[in-house]
This record gives structure tokens, C-alpha cells and sequence, in this order.
């Protein structure tokens, strides 16, 4: 099936039930729109993360401000972390650092690697929440919701109309070989429903008709279990319109023995639609009575025709009903062997014709070992090769189809229907306490069921295996299962062919042909469109398929989280760090780290700095900024540490009358817990 067209894609504000009402909420527009909303994303979880590190910071170096001594290395990591650094300077720095004093200082190493840590870890984090800001808007391969004006939802327009059935059925066969055939869902041709693929469990079972009427002796299963609508199908509907199915096959190949049976077709012209040819005979299958075929024949096919073509031909189905409440129109009855209870008996036989392999083959259904010698010209020259026949021309094969259906009551739980012919579970009264949602997809599920079987798709896989010359290479297929291979087969083109039918009735792309069913005509004689009921409009507005290209979605959550996260973050970065920590109250509070944090300022640093080279007069001591009452004109620092003390001497000689040895002895009291003066603080 083709991608969905832009045009049909809703566009706005929607929620993805299957995700929930916080999750699923969903904004789908133009990709232009969306690179400017990853663009702002980008920016606000930058900004976000930057301020967010700035309060870590001030959290470590709070938790560090102990007001105990300590030495150089810590006093200055914590000189470091007041500048609130980014988290490559912290680990640049505090590896300077470490360097510096590693033969110095106690424990460097240690004491430097849990800072450098907790930068890496942060700055991984970064990027990681930049990838997820990109997560946020989608841009391949996207759920998105149809809206589409032509939009029917009348199953009772659809159903056995070749108008609509044909086309689905062109499209789903290639799809089920691409996508049920692989793990790999992920190709293009792939990504066009909600759910790629409908898989159904395949297993041996015990023969389900009379003993001896199974070929082989045993039968086999596909039982797809409980599938949720809604998931399968894409309906974006809430669970109280919650509706399951499943569906049941048993398939088994018929035996010939004792039920073949050789006819003229000049017996039989209305069957055949022509007269038939003089001395032209039929081979007859008897599984069953079938209006225009004598006795219990079932199936008939030319043997002269069967001789001149060479392919093999799946015939249409014959169907019977088990029913107890609604009447069946029967055209076929089986014969008692085939006697069955709860189920849709369906019957279809194989023609083979003069179809050759390659080599000998066994298997129930498709067994070639009839030689038969084909002159053949290879490089120029003739020679003889030995192909094989079918054993039989024709052979039959009967599944019995069982459905269930479960939707979800007034009070959540779900309630079941048995597994059972569909027709038992068609009157009005088989769902009580459905919500009309719920009523019209249990009447479509209902309706495909009815009208396609397992045999709807007609065409086998094996038919299309073939060399140059036409022969039949039945490769890659173990010994008695090629029929069970044609069966998964079939089985996987008619859930592709109920995906495509499920998407049209909204898309309405196949189905516009017989549109003119929903235009009825007025009283005024003038036509008019037929009103649509409020469940058909419900379910015309729930079809989620995928689309790559064209649009993206953003998902509200993760950016409304995003914005809201990353401004929340500023705002009190900002007033904390930069307004309520110099306020006096606020600072009582927190008092005496956050003093300390103050202290530890490069404003707060310079004038202690100027201090010590014996500028005075500062006040504002305890604010973030000191100020200066006499006005001096500061000078630069000196450039060598030698012209620093050459300075300080001077200071020192100049206010105290002392020389620098005094000077040094105070420091060295200073060291000893003597105290030193109030001019030498900074300094010292």
C-alpha cells in the first residue's frame, strides 16, 4: 500500500489514546515549524542545564564551607567553585590544581577527583538531555492522524463489492509477501500502518473431521488469539470502545480415495459454460452436494484442459454455515464425514494441471512423482530432460473458521462471545451493553469475517516459483510442509487485505467508486447527502496510520517539560544566586555558609587582596560588593612575586617602622595562632 498523502494528514493539536492523555498529547505540522521548534528547544535546554550546574556548584561549595581551617588547595577549589565555572573549567582547573599541589598538599588526588566526577557525569548529562530535546519533535516514520473528507465508514457498501475487493486485494498480496514474510519491518514499503503485521500461531493439530479424513492424519491450526482492534487496526478510540477478535482456522488436505469420480463433459454443458468436446472428460471431487453438479460432486475440472496448461489453479471456495439463529442461504452441504459444530466449514480444491517440478516432491497436498520426459534445447543442442508431474490433477482442502469477539462493558471488564461460526454471533442481541462505537466495528470485524475466507486471496506463492523454462522449483521447503507454507501464506494476504480494507473505509481511496451510496435523494427530488451517524463520524476521526517526510510531531509533554524545566531553573538560579543570598534576612537564614560564599567572591577577594598591599578604607564588607570610602586610585598588581614583597616591605616599614624579618616573624606568629595586625590580614 502506498504512503499516506500529506493532504490527508490532520494537522494541530491531537491525542494518541495508545499513549495515554499526558503522553499522547501530540502537535503534527510542517517541518519548518519544526526545525524552529528544535532550534528553541536546543536553546532553552541549554539554558536550562548552565543554570542548573551554577546551583549544584553553589550546593558543593556550600556543603564544603564548613568554616574549619584548611589549606590552600581547598581554600582555592572553593575560590573555584564561587565563580560558578563551567563544568569543562571545573575539570580543566581542578586537574591544574591537582598538578600544582600534588606534592604538597594532603590527598590531592582524592580530594580533586570527586569534583572532576561530578563535572563528567554532569556534562554527560547534557548531552543527554539534548538528545532528548530532539526526541521531542519526531520526524520519521510517524503516527499520525487521518483526516480525510471522503471518509465512508459503510461497511455495507464494501463488503463483496470487486469494485473495492479486487484493488485491496492487488494490494495487500505484495504487501503481506514484504511485510509478514520479516523480522524487518523497518522498510519503507513497511511504515505505512500503525501495525506492520498481524502474525498468527501456527501448530500441528488432531484431524477435526471423521477419523481417516485427513491426509497425513493430522491438521493444522492458525489461531491469531485476542487481538486488540484498536492497536491492530490503528483506531485512536479510548478503551471503553475497546473491541478484540480473534480468528480461528483448522485446515486439513482431503483424501481422494473412494471420492473421485470420471465424468463425460457433454453431460455437463451448463456447468461448464460451454459444450464440451467429443470424447472431453471431467474429473469429479465428492466432498459434498453443490447445485449444478450431480450427487455429492463437489469440484469438477477438464482433464483436457488440465493437460494443456501448466498452471495451477486455486478454485473458488465453497462455504457452510453451522448456524442456529440465522439462516444461511446453502449451495453446498457436505457430506457427513465433514460434519462440523461451531464453525464456518470452508472448501476449495487445486487444480494442477500439467504443471512439472523440477524434481520429486512430497508432500499432502502438492506430492509430484510421475515422470514424464520434456525435449528441451540448451546452448544449441537438443536433449531430454525428466521433470515430474503432480500425482493427482486435482486435490481439495477444508478449513474450519471460528471467530470470537470480546468488547469492553459498562464496568471495564471485557465481555466475550465463544469461538463460533460468525453467523451465531450476528443478531442484534450477540453484544449487549456495546456502545454504538463499539457495535459498528464488531459489524465490520463481523462482515469481512463473513465475507472472506482464508481462500479469498486465490493465488499461491508455490505457482510462482519457477525457473526460466517454467518449471516448478519448490526450493527451501522441508518434506510435508509446503502446504502448511501456502496456508500461513494465504492466511497473512487476507489480515493484509482486512488492513487495507479498515483503511480505506476511512482514506476512501478505493472505495469513491461506489460512494454514490451515501447520496440519497429528497423529498424535493433534489439529492442530498445522507447524514452520518455520530459513531461513523467518531471512527472517520480515529484512523492513525504512518508518514514518513512532509510533517513532524511534536510531542506537547516532553516540550511543554522542557520550556517549563529549563525556565524554572533560570528564574531561581537567578534570584538565588544573584539577589536573595545579599539579602539580610534571607542571609540570617543560611548564615554562616552562605558568609562564606560571599567571602569567597572575586570582589570580596580583590579588596583583601588591596588590603594586603595596604589600601584601606573598604566598607560593605558582608555584601557581594565591596565598596571604597576613600577613593584611591588602586594600581596594578605587580608582575613578579619579588616586586610584591619589595612592595610589602615598603608598607610594612612605612606603617610600623618594622624591617621584613618582623615582618616574617609576624607572619610565622600568624601561623602559630599568635594573631597578626589588621594591616597584614590580606596578606597573610
Amino acid at each position: 500500500m502506498s504512503e499516506l498523502d500529506v493532504s490527508l494528514v490532520k494537522r494541530g493539536l491531537w491525542t494518541n489514546v495508545q499513549q495515554g492523555p499526558i503522553m499522547g498529547k501530540t502537535i503534527t505540522t510542517d517541518t519548518t515549524t519544526g526545525n524552529l521548534v528544535v532550534a528553541l528547544l536546543a536553546i532553552l535546554s541549554t539554558l536550562g542545564t548552565g543554570h542548573l550546574w551554577h546551583l549544584l556548584t553553589f550546593f558543593i561549595h556550600q556543603v564544603r564551607a564548613n568554616g574549619r581551617p584548611a589549606d590552600a588547595l581547598f581554600r582555592q577549589q572553593q575560590a573555584l567553585l564561587r565563580t560558578l565555572p563551567t563544568p569543562g573549567t571545573v575539570m580543566v582547573d581542578t586537574f591544574k590544581l591537582w598538578r600544582a599541589w600534588k606534592r604538597e598538599a594532603r590527598r590531592p588526588f582524592s580530594r580533586s577527583l570527586l569534583l572532576i566526577v561530578v563535572a563528567m557525569l554532569f556534562s554527560a548529562s547534557t548531552i543527554a538531555a539534548s538528545i532528548f530535546s530532539s526526541l521531542v519533535v519526531d520526524t520519521s516514520n510517524l503516527v499520525v492522524l487521518v483526516d480525510s473528507p471522503n471518509c465512508l465508514w459503510n461497511i455495507s457498501n464494501m463488503i463483496n463489492n470487486d469494485v473495492i475487493v479486487g484493488p485491496a486485494l492487488a494490494i495487500a498480496a505484495p504487501y503481506a509477501n514484504k511485510c509478514y514474510d520479516t523480522t524487518d519491518t523497518n522498510l519503507t514499503a513497511c511504515q505505512v500502518f500503525v501495525r506492520p503485521n498481524i502474525r498468527s500461531t501456527s501448530m500441528r493439530v488432531p484431524c477435526p473431521f471423521a477419523d481417516g479424513w485427513c491426509e497425513g492424519g493430522d491438521a493444522i491450526s492458525l489461531d491469531s488469539g485476542l487481538i486488540d482492534a484498536s492497536a491492530t487496526f490503528g483506531l485512536n478510540l479510548p478503551k471503553s470502545s475497546g473491541v478484540k477478535y480473534r480468528k480461528k482456522s483448522t485446515c486439513a488436505v482431503l483424501p481422494l480415495g473412494g471420492n473421485t469420480q470420471v465424468v463425460n463433459m457433454t453431460d455437463y454443458p451448463i456447468t461448464i459454460g460451454r459444450t464440451g468436446l467429443p470424447g472431453e472428460q471431467a474429473l469429479l471431487l465428492n466432498y459434498g452436494f453443490r447445485i449444478g453438479l450431480p450427487g455429492n460432486a463437489t469440484f469438477m475440472t477438464s482433464l483436457s484442459l488440465s493437460n494443456i496448461t501448466d498452471e495451477i489453479k486455486l478454485m473458488p471456495p465453497l462455504v457452510h454455515y453451522q448456524s442456529t439463529s440465522v439462516d444461511a442461504v446453502e449451495t453446498f452441504m457436505p457430506i457427513p464425514e465433514l460434519a462440523h459444530n461451531n464453525s464456518n466449514l470452508m472448501i476449495s480444491a487445486l487444480s494442477f494441471n500439467s504443471a512439472l517440478w523440477l524434481y520429486d516432491f512430497d508432500d499432502p497436498l502438492f506430492s509430484a512423482h510421475q515422470s514424464v520426459a520434456i525435449n528441451s534445447t540448451v546452448s544449441n543442442f537438443l536433449r531430454e530432460d525428466i521433470f515430474k508431474l503432480a500425482d493427482y490433477p486435482m486435490k481439495a482442502i477444508a478449513c474450519l473458521q471460528q471467530y470470537q469477539f470480546c468488547y469492553v462493558g459498562t464496568g471495564g471488564d471485557d465481555i466475550c462471545t465463544d469461538l463460533n461460526d460468525v453467523l451465531d454471533q450476528r443478531a442484534p442481541e450477540a453484544f449487549p451493553g456495546a456502545n454504538k462505537v463499539q457495535q459498528k466495528i464488531l459489524d465490520m470485524l463481523m462482515a469481512t469475517s463473513y465475507a472472506f475466507s482464508i481462500f479469498t486471496p486465490g493465488a499461491l506463492e508455490i505457482d510462482a516459483v519457477r525457473d526460466i523454462r517454467g518449471i516448478l522449483i519448490p526450493i527451501l521447503m522441508k518434506s510435508n510442509e509446503r502446504w502448511i507454507f501456502e496456508l500461513e501464506q494465504l492466511q497473512n494476504k487476507l489480515w493484509a487485505l482486512l488492513q487495507v480494507y479498515v483503511a480505506d473505509l476511512v482514506i476512501a481511496s478505493l472505495s469513491q467508486a461506489v460512494s454514490t451510496a451515501d447520496i440519497s435523494v429528497g423529498s424535493n427530488g433534489v439529492a442530498e447527502k445522507k447524514v452520518v451517524p455520530d459513531e461513523e463520524k467518531i471512527l472517520c476521526g480515529s484512523q492513525l496510520m504512518r508518514k514518513s517526510g512532509g510533517i513532524v510531531n511534536i510531542n506537547v509533554f516532553g516540550m511543554s517539560f522542557i520550556i517549563a524545566f529549563s525556565l524554572l531553573v533560570a528564574i531561581i538560579d537567578i534570584m538565588l544566586l544573584k539577589f536573595l543570598i545579599f539579602l539580610s534576612r534571607f542571609r540570617r537564614t543560611l548564615a554562616p555558609r552562605i558568609d562564606r560564599w560571599v567571602q569567597d567572591g572575586v570582589w570580596q577577594l580583590q579588596r583583601r587582596a588591596y588590603e594586603g598591599h595596604g589600601y584601606r578604607g573598604w566598607i560593605d564588607l558582608d555584601k557581594d560588593i565591596p565598596m571604597s570610602t576613600s577613593k584611591p586610585r588602586l594600581a596594578d598588581w605587580p608582575d613578579r612575586l619579588g616586586g610584591g614583597r619589595a612592595n610589602m616591605a615598603g608598607i610594612w616599614r612605612s606603617t610600623t617602622g618594622g624591617s621584613m624579618r618582623s615582618m616574617r616573624s609576624a607572619s610565622v606568629r600568624s601561623s602559630q595562632g599568635y594573631g597578626t595586625s589588621p594591616e597584614m590580614a590580606g596578606w597573610i
